[in-house]
């Protein structure tokens, strides 16, 4: 059950993706999802909202997805063969991983979404002191995702609304 709840976020990440493919295949779709993880998903969002066509929008996340899988098995291949040799003291990790997901967020951040972000910081606060476990991460999160996209769209609406007037 953690492991499906932790890993919701992909399916979060691939809904967030397809307005940018609205003529994707089926193919098409399963392949760029095998690529997509927290790393080339920012990346890819970075990128792809400035392309114009879907063909190129296509061929850079492809890109980004390939080379940072062939980096992945290259790396691992390396550290495999030479890992042992080395003498490397493994205790910060942890915070390294931490760390990555903190420049992940940050790297995201725009006028429109940090709003967003900072409502998530804060219910996790409140949350966090109203219910036990970790449970409470992935309800400020939703729940402030949900409230940043009504906001967005009503937004939106009032603006189309306006210049319709």
């Amino acid at each position: 059950f953690t492991t499906l709840i932790v890993n919701i976020r992909h399916f979060l990440m691939s809904f967030s993706v397809v307005p940018y493919f609205p003529d994707r295949t089926l193919p098409w779709s399963m392949g760029l999802a095998q690529g997509l993880t927290d790393e080339t998903f920012v990346l890819n969002t970075r990128v792809i909202r400035d392309i114009e066509d879907e063909e190129s929008r296509r061929r850079v996340m492809l890109g980004v997805n390939l080379g940072a899988f062939g980096t992945w098995v290259v790396f691992t291949i390396l550290g495999g063969l030479i890992g042992n040799w080395l003498p490397v003291e493994f205790s910060g990790f942890q915070f390294a991983l931490l760390a990555l997901f903190i420049i992940l967020t940050a790297s995201s951040l725009s006028k429109q979404n940090y709003l967003t972000y900072g409502l998530a910081a804060l219910l996790a606060v409140v949350f966090k002191l109203i219910i036990p476990g970790k449970f409470y991460l992935i309800i400020s999160v939703a729940l402030a995702a949900g409230i940043g996209a009504w906001w967005r769209r009503r937004k939106a609406s009032g603006l189309e609304d306006q210049k319709n007037i």
